[in-house]
């Protein structure tokens, strides 16, 4: 009889124990599957930059005077907070030779470093290099130090001359500013910029590898939804084999 009472008990331990076990496999399961929901869900999330809104686009006056007096001005425009002046003037779309931080060659005017010397118009008297110039309280300012570690930002007027280093631009770069940068758009989630109109300028819209004539349409931006269709195919694989692997374990302990 004690014996009978004791099989009973055990029978119920185990039969108690497999209800809990089949339970805690379907809380598993349920977790599983809410997790992979989870994971489907974040996968098709716009990215944060594209609920940032439309970037910044900054621009900077370029004045360059050549040795017979001719000069160009370009509105350079970046995303960055600041650029260098050297950055500044080789996304400005001119030819530019240098050589370490030092400007040798601006289209046909200068030296072709390193089939020679970077200065080699200033080997003695007379001299002319490439002088380096800042727009400041309506004159020009030599530079004191070099383009390279100079911070361009957003509104500056930046020149350079060819010739002694004695004389600064000849333009007056207060009737030859930026116009305004156009406001953005947004169509979906893709952003492009306006066309900018005609003015007495040329205007370029640089990046640190691309560069984009006036009026031409910046191709639409990384942000939005690209790529999610990838991190989707990942997630629903996901879901797949934790399903199965659920489902397996259930059908074992349901053996048992």
């Amino acid at each position: 009889m004690v014996d009978m009472a004791k099989g009973s008990a055990r029978h119920r331990a185990r039969a108690g124990g497999g209800d809990c076990s089949a339970t805690g496999m379907h809380v598993a399961l349920a977790l599983s599957v809410s997790a992979a929901l989870l994971l489907v869900c974040a996968a098709f999330q716009p990215r944060a930059a594209a609920a940032d809104g439309p970037e910044t686009l900054r621009q900077a006056v370029l004045v360059v005077e050549f040795g017979d007096g001719s000069h160009l001005v370009r509105c350079v425009r970046f995303s960055e907070k600041s650029i260098s002046g050297l950055d500044l003037l080789r996304r400005s779309g001119l030819e530019v030779v240098t050589q370490g931080g030092a400007v040798c060659r601006i289209e046909t005017e200068g030296c072709d470093s390193p089939a020679v010397k970077c200065f080699c118009k200033c080997q003695g008297t007379p001299c002319a290099y490439w002088s380096y110039w800042h727009w400041r309280k309506d004159r020009w300012i030599y530079a004191q130090e070099g383009s390279a570690d100079h911070a361009v930002s957003d509104g500056s007027i930046e020149g350079w001359v060819w010739g002694d280093g004695q004389l600064p631009p000849t333009a007056t770069p207060d009737d030859e500013a930026c116009p305004p940068v156009p406001e953005p758009t947004s169509d979906n989630g893709t952003r492009r910029r306006q066309a900018v109109p005609a003015a007495s300028l040329d205007i370029i819209a640089a990046s640190p590898t691309t560069l984009h004539k006036r009026g031409s349409e910046v191709p639409p931006d990384s942000g939005g939804t690209q790529g999610a269709p990838h991190q989707a195919y990942a997630a629903f694989i996901i879901m797949a084999m934790l399903l199965a692997a659920g489902w397996l374990l259930l059908a074992k302990r349901s053996r048992e």
